[in-house]
């Protein structure tokens, strides 16, 4: 053993059962300026804050700090029978003083903190100076707080080891003594009056500090490994914060050590399975409601660590049953799936859980899983809107491998997706957003090798699935009217951005013989065109019956059109009147530009203000020439006219336009 540990105090507990020695008073590292305290036990006054103060306080610091101890003295010392103020108690008013008024102490917050926290109420003033003055020795001892020496979140339970040690009251120490008399309460022959003792526990968590519910929590769990099953269920304790019994922290407070004391097998492991074994009956689907209830009530570590055991645990309960894939006669069975996602994807500021339960699935697994809640839309809420959006909602890396894996849903099962999904749709539209790079890196490629997933029986290539891919997650999200503004913007912005992505490096690269870069984002730009074409073909009947989402495709279009044109082009050519002109091969962008006044580009995006959108808008109402070019494959030619406006040499629009048309024909005949 190295280390820290080699320390003699280590060695020897029982010296943490003595006294600290009391550290040197603190000297001013200037007298020039101090005013020292004058007064009743004046010369204490100044001894204590001495003692207590930062060596590094300002001369202004130290001579409030001597002020106002002062004066606490004075208060007290005016009330009548006074007596004479011990050395410790002056030195708890000086740090008290200290504290409220914001001034600098030898103490390092934390272990103020620390100290609060953890020690008992019933501890004498000497106990609280003396604990106060442990922490901070230990603390220093072994290398402050941090990475070098013990970080400020172990802090706390290190210090009511050590009080305890040191035979100083603790909080941790109260509930324990408290613990078992609660655990009498309502013992009799037969069964036990669970609501009584319930009742008890809920009266002696009521208003106490934060450490004290969760050590009597962890104290009752310790010594009742059935109490979860019986008079501290989830149902009761979802009963006591109904009746205004416990309040949200508290609730918080008692959730969080249940599932710890699950997570450290502390409790049976059997202790939710009641909750899993859901049935069809109208029971099983109240309690299937109680068990997400009851996790909703913390966000903490331990209770998010709960959401991914028990969901595995149930996930393991559904996947091992007879029924795990019939949505027939025994379609009742989805439900032990469908809590196994909600528990896991439960809580909307820790998606990572679900995220991170899906990806530990073994592959067929995972598309089982998906197979079934993609067929049952009727789940409430919808399966899959649950796991888009927990993977929209979760922006690491790992989670943008899952979203380009779960984007090609919508092409490879269209059975499984219609328009009219809201929920799911807004959720992919989300996931597009948040993971744009990810899921468009896979479904643009354009990959030439054999494709897969249609067979060994096929002469198709892989790009002309991610063609066909795309094309299904474009017309769910860029061009559905069923979804939100917000929902189609924010899809529609990751394309905007991808694709001026895409122009930059093909102009980038010009003059470069065989240019990697080049051959890659032209690629690209042939597969979105294609499937940007077939989704506007797919989607226009139901656009066409929306007409403000009509609007918005059409902004769209000049959107993509101006951002794919280096800025300084785009407002040279604004500032000299000549916008359109720079969209001749785009009959409806160029018409759809002319007649816009005042500020119509957006300096920051590229794109058109709010307010020129808004002329735009009345102009497709009023001008026949611009409704006429609104019509189905002219808003695809512009769509795609528009994409490869970027790109700077006219042999090479004309290439990848050559190319789109082909492949959008091929994407149409893909089943």
């Amino acid at each position: 053993m190295s280390g820290i540990f080699n320390h003699p105090i280590y060695q020897n507990p029982v010296l943490f059962q003595q006294a600290a020695d009391p550290p040197p008073a603190a000297k001013p590292q200037a007298t020039e300026g101090v005013v020292p305290p004058t007064g009743t036990q004046h010369e204490d006054v100044q001894a204590a804050v001495d003692a207590t103060i930062s060596p590094e306080a300002t001369v202004e610091q130290r001579n409030t700090a001597y002020r106002e101890t002062q004066a606490y003295v004075e208060r007290a010392a005016s009330g009548g029978d006074y007596e004479v103020i011990d050395a410790t108690s002056m030195k708890s008013i000086a740090l008290y003083t200290l504290r409220q008024e914001n001034l600098p102490t030898r103490y390092r917050p934390e272990v103020l903190a620390a100290v609060d926290r953890e020690i008992s109420p019933n501890a004498s003033t000497e106990q609280r100076m003396q604990a106060y003055d442990q922490i901070q020795q230990y603390v220093e001892m072994v290398g402050g707080i941090g990475d070098a020496g013990i970080v400020a979140e172990a802090l706390p339970g290190r210090t009511a080891d050590l009080l305890g040690e040191a035979r100083i009251p603790t909080v941790k120490q109260d509930a324990q003594n408290d613990a078992q008399a609660i655990l009498d309460v309502g013992k009799r022959d037969g069964e036990d009056d669970y609501g009584a003792r319930r009742a008890a526990f809920a009266d002696a968590v009521r208003g106490e500090p934060e450490a004290y519910r969760e050590y009597l929590t962890a104290a009752v769990l310790e010594r009742d490994h059935g109490a979860v099953k019986s008079w501290l269920t989830p149902s009761g304790v979802l009963g006591l914060a109904a009746d205004g019994k416990i309040d949200a922290a508290t609730r918080a407070d008692i959730t969080e050590q249940i599932a710890k004391a699950y997570n450290d097998r502390v409790i049976d492991a059997d202790s939710f399975d009641g909750l899993a074994d859901i049935d069809y009956g109208p029971d099983q689907v109240r309690e299937y409601k109680e068990i997400t209830d009851f996790l909703n009530g913390s966000s903490g570590p331990e209770t998010l660590e709960l959401r991914g055991n028990l969901a595995e645990r149930i996930f393991d309960t559904w996947s091992q049953s007879q029924y795990p894939t019939d949505l027939g006669l025994h379609g009742y069975n989805y439900r032990q799936l469908e809590l196994a996602i909600n528990v896991a994807g439960g809580d909307a500021q820790h998606p990572e859980v679900l995220t991170d339960f899906l990806r530990g699935l073994p592959a067929d697994q995972l598309d089982r899983v998906i197979a079934i809640a993609a067929q049952l839309p009727q789940a409430e809420p919808d399966m899959m809107a649950t796991i888009f959006s927990a993977v929209a909602r979760d922006e690491r890396p790992q989670a943008g491998d899952l979203a380009a894996q779960l984007a090609r849903l919508p092409g490879e099962h269209g059975d499984w997706f219609e328009q009219d999904q809201v929920s799911r749709n807004e959720a992919l539209a989300q996931m597009l957003g948040t993971h744009s790079d990810k899921v468009l890196d896979a479904l643009s490629e354009y990959d030439d090798s054999g494709a897969r997933g249609l067979g060994e029986d096929t002469d198709r290539k892989q790009y002309e699935v991610n063609g066909r891919d795309l094309a299904a997650v474009l017309e769910l999200t860029t061009f559905n009217p069923d979804i939100s503004s917000a929902g189609r913007q924010s899809a529609r912005q990751a394309i905007l951005d991808y694709v001026g992505d895409q122009s930059d490096i093909i102009n980038d690269s010009r003059g470069q013989t065989n240019s990697p870069g080049y051959e890659d984002a032209s690629g690209r730009l042939v597969v979105i065109s294609a499937a940007s074409d077939v989704a506007v073909d797919r989607g226009f009947e139901k656009l066409q019956a929306d007409m403000d989402a009509k609007k918005e495709a059409i902004a769209f279009v000049v959107d993509l059109a101006l951002v794919a044109v280096p800025l300084p082009a785009r407002l040279e050519a604004r500032a000299t009147g000549q916008l359109e002109t720079l969209f001749a091969n785009n009959p409806l962008v160029q018409e759809a530009l002319t007649g816009l006044t005042g500020e119509v580009i957006d300096t920051a995006t590229g794109q058109l203000t709010d307010a020129a959108k808004q002329q735009l808008y009345g102009n497709i109402d009023s001008n026949p020439e611009l409704a006429r070019l609104t019509e189905r494959q002219t808003v695809a030619d512009a769509f795609r006219e528009s994409a490869l406006g970027g790109v700077a040499d006219e042999r090479d629009r004309a290439e990848i336009r050559r190319d789109a048309n082909g492949l959008a024909d091929d994407i149409s005949e893909i089943d």
